[in-house]
């Protein structure tokens, strides 16, 4: 008997598509916010996020600001594919990551008492950008 190996395809699955917006229905009714799922789940469930507009200060349309959000959703130097979060989102995540490891002292958690000192950053840095 002759064995051959083939390739198997990819499931389908029940996964919401890729641009797809929740805006009515289970979100909040007064509150400006919408589910969207941004990227292709490769394994598993996708998990849409959830963005709340706290203030608007361009004037955009509900549509024009889902429509940018997925947009920065592919700007993502590290990722030839859509991510789930704008990029941007992601970049300040991990400033915020960095200045906690900045300010914490591992010493301070025994007696429960957190004093941080603010820092100082060199003057050609203040205006840049952080990446990592």
């Amino acid at each position: 008997m002759h064995h051959s190996k083939s390739k198997k395809l990819p499931k389908e699955t029940d996964n919401m598509s890729i641009g797809a917006i929740i805006d009515t229905t289970i979100v909040h009714p007064y509150e400006n916010n919408f589910y969207l799922n941004s990227h292709n789940a490769y394994q598993g469930v996708n998990h849409p996020s959830l963005y709340h507009i706290l203030l608007d200060e361009i004037g955009f349309t509900s549509n024009e600001l889902q429509l940018l959000t997925y947009h920065l959703c592919f700007t993502d130097p590290r990722s030839s594919s859509s991510e789930a979060i704008p990029s941007v989102v992601h970049q300040a995540d991990i400033a915020a990551l960095n200045a906690r490891d900045l300010f914490y002292n591992d010493n301070l958690l025994i007696t429960n008492q957190y004093n941080y000192e603010i820092l100082n950053i060199h003057e050609k840095l203040q205006n840049l950008p952080v990446f990592s």
